[in-house]
């Protein structure tokens, strides 16, 4: 299945995509209580990032850049799923910044994702549909929060 989230921020492109770090990653992520960032390493091939869920029951999340590129009109990076909570058999994300204009930029995320079977599937989208939805607003809060250059 899949999930395509599409936020835009009233910043320049070359800050946006410069500040696809840890500290907005760890922003993005929900509150300490339910899950904690235990590695960041960062968005080129081959960089880690894993996080362990306390709630609804203990789980680690690692995924595995697996590609990343840029030039002027665009910033993207894709990871894969290499343990996985919640019954995800298959997980990729493509993060996507492009430049919509001098001031303006546009944050993609597009994720799919496959379980056991095709019910399966189908209850969990609205969860993790729910879970990432946030991020639209958030972007928009760390984003335009900060003073751009």
């Amino acid at each position: 299945m899949r999930i395509r989230l599409v936020s835009e921020v009233n910043r320049p492109f070359d800050w946006v995509s410069g500040h696809f770090d840890k500290e907005l990653f760890v922003f993005l992520l929900p509150p300490p209580f339910v899950a904690r960032l235990i590695r960041y390493d960062g968005s080129d091939p081959g960089n880690l990032v894993h996080i362990r869920f306390l709630l609804p029951w203990r789980s680690d999340w690692i995924s595995k850049i697996i590609s990343s590129k840029r030039n002027t009109e665009a910033f993207e990076f894709v990871d894969i799923g290499e343990k996985l909570p919640f019954g995800l058999k298959t997980w990729k994300h493509q993060h996507i910044v492009k430049k919509l204009n001098e001031k303006q930029s546009q944050i993609i995320d597009d994720m799919s994702f496959s379980t056991c079977c095709k019910i399966f599937d189908l209850l969990i989208y609205p969860v993790l549909y729910l879970a990432f939805s946030p991020r639209k607003q958030l972007y928009k809060r760390y984003f335009e929060k900060t003073e751009a250059p």
